[in-house]
């Protein structure tokens, strides 16, 4: 969310260079949450999967 806000504040300053480099950060960011969070689902439903058997 920070880097968003940055991304904001550096457009709204006229740095369109450094605003492009916050939000292709924060993409990453927001790329590795969601890689990280269907790694744990996976972890948990297998987890699961093994208590139940």
């Amino acid at each position: 969310m920070v880097m968003l806000v940055s991304a904001a504040v550096a457009l709204a300053l006229g740095s369109e260079v450094l605003a492009n480099k916050f939000a292709e950060v924060a993409y990453y960011f927001l790329v590795i949450g969601v890689v990280l969070q269907l790694v744990t689902l996976i972890k948990e439903g297998r987890g699961k999967e093994k208590m139940t058997k």
